[in-house]
């Protein structure tokens, strides 16, 4: 890990100025690898001559990272916290176009594939990938159906063990509470939700930090939690122990800061192996005289040397293996240094030549012109010359680490989709708010086995049903929850556990049928169930209660009727409009039954209960 980029271009600067060396190390291949590449360079002639300073190729230090998962656990010697390190993404949003199911579709017929992915959210985090599972949608092209995966809400454990340090820019985010996923299905296929859960975690945060100690010899442990809308940190500060019970801080909200240790730095060093090759070319003369020509005419100096030489080039660039560490000094917030280190200067070609012609010699005042013989020399050399350059760097590593508790104190689940939107697994969101919404479809259970658990529900299907009387749609409620229900058609509704609990459930010239395991009640005093035929039933409770009746609404001005059965409780209705028409009506216990008009007998099939009439007899 290397700091973050607000160091970045200062080190690239410092480490591009002129003077560095840059290029490549001896590869090595022996001399007559050396020795046919430099013929190949005195063939070039060197036309062209090549810059003095490269372009540089060195690796900067990287920018500031980022990994987000689920729970998260790291051990490493060293851990430099210069981005964010998360876990968990609390908001997964996706949408699926007409486009994304004919392009399928067309992927599909193509491959011979019955199932294909059309549309893929990877989650970022500041724009960039991360680690964690992103949301998708499935095309089933047998059942015309689009199913969205990875619908789950993860994560809320940070456990970090090493040195810890920061050299900028350090967060840590762990997840605390609940998460938001918003499906938007624009396509008029059919949605299918498997397991959907937005959690509801608690959030915790641990760091053991190896720089520290904690007065007793061990290695200082920083717990972060986060209680109801308080942030409290431990330590095992003075303990001889590495659980973190010493509780040091509190706070409101959602975050915190760790301090690294004071005067910790970071340091790294990067590099370049370079290899230089020179020609160097002599041509001298000396007029031959009396087949005697003196050593040092034999010698070349740089007087000698031919027009434009010597030349140089650079064959390759390497970089160094890179190194880095982490200690504790006072410094500057960011120091470097240059070092270049000659490592060969080796001459690895040699080639000599030697010759002679005639001339004429224009002669002197005391000599005619005559024919003269001169001698010439050629020398080329090729020399290998090595360096390495190293960059040394080291930036301030105590710098302040954001610890934040992310997430939503509700969660919230949001579907909408122009088709149906079908049921095939739990849906989670405890306490969260939940919107169902089918603008053309339905909104059914595809399992018996499906489920939805939260504190507001609020479905709507204008042109459509909710559940069927063969599949109930199924929820779970709990005190203070409320159900709010909207459909074109009808609405069938069951809460196999427990209470439920309802708000409003309209229907346009539908029938609704509820059932509750225990108690069948409303949210409140003006809350209102209203359907052509409407069906109650409480298996194991009551349905309203002597001082909140449940109100309903019936339309036996057209045919509408009401059957309401408690089997093991009292039953506490009122009609708001109109007459009541009752179809059946079955307790074990009391019965109260209002209406502003008229209470009808509905029920055109009559049983004698001879047992009644027999006691009644006996009674007169």
């Amino acid at each position: 890990m290397h700091p973050g980029f607000f160091v970045a271009a200062r080190v690239r600067a410092l480490e591009r100025a002129p003077e560095t060396v840059t290029g490549g190390r001896d590869r090595g291949g022996g001399a007559a690898a050396r020795d046919a590449a430099a013929r190949a360079y005195i063939a070039e002639a060197y036309e062209n001559d090549y810059p003095s300073k490269p372009a540089y190729h060195g690796q900067d230090p990287s920018d500031s990272f980022q990994i987000a998962g689920n729970n998260l656990y790291i051990n490493a010697d060293t851990v430099n916290i210069n981005g964010v390190i998360q876990s968990g993404l609390p908001d997964k949003i996706i949408t699926i176009t007409q486009d994304d199911v004919n392009a399928g579709y067309t992927e599909a017929n193509a491959s011979g594939e019955r199932f294909v992915k059309i549309v893929e959210v990877n989650e970022q985090l500041d724009g960039r990938r991360v680690v964690a599972g992103g949301i998708s949608a499935e095309l089933d092209t047998e059942n015309g159906e689009i199913t969205i995966l990875g619908t789950e809400i993860q994560g809320g454990k940070v456990f970090i063990s090493g040195r810890i340090v920061s050299t900028g820019d350090g967060k840590i985010n762990v997840i605390d509470g609940y998460g938001r996923i918003v499906i938007d299905n624009q396509s008029n296929l059919p949605v299918v939700l498997r397991k959907i859960d937005a959690a509801g975690v608690e959030g915790e945060v641990v760091l053991i930090d190896r720089a520290k100690d904690n007065g007793t010899g061990l290695a200082l442990v920083t717990q972060y939690e986060r209680i109801g809308n308080e942030v409290r940190v431990y330590t095992n500060e003075e303990i001889n122990s590495s659980i973190a019970t010493k509780l040091i801080s509190t706070s409101s909200g959602r975050k915190a800061i760790y301090q690294p240790l004071e005067n910790m730095r970071y340091f790294w060093m990067t590099g370049k192996a370079t290899s230089i090759q020179t020609i160097k070319k002599w041509y001298k003369e000396h007029d031959k005289f009396l087949g005697f020509i003196p050593v040092s005419e034999r010698h070349f100096s740089s007087s000698d040397y031919v027009s434009g030489y010597p030349k140089t080039r650079i064959l390759s660039g390497d970089e160094l293996p890179q190194g880095d560490f982490v200690g504790q000094k006072h410094a500057a917030d960011y120091t470097y240094k240059r070092l270049t280190v000659t490592t060969k200067n080796d001459l690895i070609h040699q080639d000599d030549s030697e010759g002679t012609y005639w001339y004429w010699h224009p002669g002197s005042w005391w000599h005619p012109p005559y024919p003269a013989k001169k001698t010439w020399w050629r020398r080329t050399q090729i020399w290998d010359k090595g360096t390495n350059t190293y960059n040394y760097h080291s930036v301030k590593a105590d710098l302040p680490i954001d610890v934040s508790f992310i997430g939503y104190d509700r969660g919230q689940v949001s579907v909408n989709s122009v088709g149906d939107i079908r049921l095939g697994g739990n849906l989670n969101n405890v306490g969260g708010v939940t919107n169902l919404t089918s603008s053309a479809g339905s909104i059914l259970s595809k399992s018996s086995f499906a489920s939805v658990k939260s504190g507001e529900i609020n479905l709507m299907a204008n042109n459509g049903s909710i559940g069927k009387k063969d599949m109930y749609f199924k929820i779970t409620h709990s005190g203070g929850n409320t159900l709010n229900a909207l459909a074109g058609k009808n609405i069938y509704i069951e809460s196999p556990n427990g209470d439920l609990f309802v708000t409003n459930l309209v229907t346009g010239s539908g029938s609704v049928g509820l059932i509750a395991n225990d108690n069948l009640l409303l949210s409140n005093s003006i809350s209102i169930i209203k359907g052509k035929n409407i069906y109650l039933e409480a298996k194991t409770g009551t349905i309203g209660a002597p001082l909140d009746v449940l109100r309903v609404d019936t339309n036996a001005a057209n045919g509408g009727v009401i059957d309401v059965i408690s089997a093991k409780g009292d039953i506490n209705l009122m009609e708001v409009s109109g007459d009541l028409a009752i179809h059946k009506v079955s307790a074990s216990g009391d019965v109260n039954i209002f209406a502003p008009g008229d209470i009808i007998d509905a029920n055109s099939s009559e049983r004698v209960d001879t047992r009644t009439k027999n006691e009644l007899l006996a009674l007169w």
